[in-house]
């Protein structure tokens, strides 16, 4: 399950790496936001992994 939050955050970063790059401003929005649900899902898999350990 970690590597699946591992995932998710590699691909925020991308996704913000590309929002920096993108020529048009509703893409780069779309990105950056993208980002930050993936950045919150693999905040959640973290919890959840968490909450199942104990």
């Amino acid at each position: 399950m970690m590597e699946l939050a591992e995932w998710r955050d590699a691909m925020a970063a991308v996704l913000e790496e590309l929002a920096r790059v993108l020529p048009i401003e509703e893409d780069r929005i779309r990105a950056s936001h993208e980002a930050n649900c993936a950045r919150t899902q693999a905040a959640q898999i973290r919890a959840k992994a968490a909450m199942d350990n104990n």
